[in-house]
């Protein structure tokens, strides 16, 4: 299973978990630090992704919550962040961003809910 995992890296050169993936980058190809890291959270059951989002109020009240990303590092979801910060309607809200860190195969929302619509009128 930690050779598939590995394969499906898009990063790693060699596709598969063995000595050649730690030994490729001093040979002169890119792989990332966190590769094993990231497989070996992923085995370990401990996995974690990081939801970045951005919120605005409309001038109604309504909330407009926009999904940007999810993203295996904090510091991935920060530079999405810094990319976005400048861009059209962000750069009008640059406070309306938010980070939050999830554990993967956990139910997050464990209750039911309701709809409460405003009235058009």
């Amino acid at each position: 299973m930690l050779r598939e995992l590995c394969r499906k890296h898009v990063n790693c050169p060699s596709r598969a978990v063995d000595a050649t993936c730690i030994q490729r980058p001093a040979a002169g190809f890119l792989v990332e630090l966190l590769h094993l890291n990231e497989v070996a959270l992923f085995m370990a059951g401990s996995m974690r992704v990081f939801v970045l989002q951005h919120v605005h109020v409309i001038n109604d009240g309504e909330e407009d919550v926009k999904l940007i990303g999810v993203y295996s590092t904090r510091e991935r979801a920060e530079q999405a962040v810094a990319r976005l910060r400048s861009q059209p309607g962000f750069c009008d809200t640059p406070e309306g961003f938010s980070i939050d860190e999830y554990p993967v195969d956990q139910d997050h929302w464990t209750e039911g809910y309701v709809t409460v619509r405003s009235d058009p009128e």
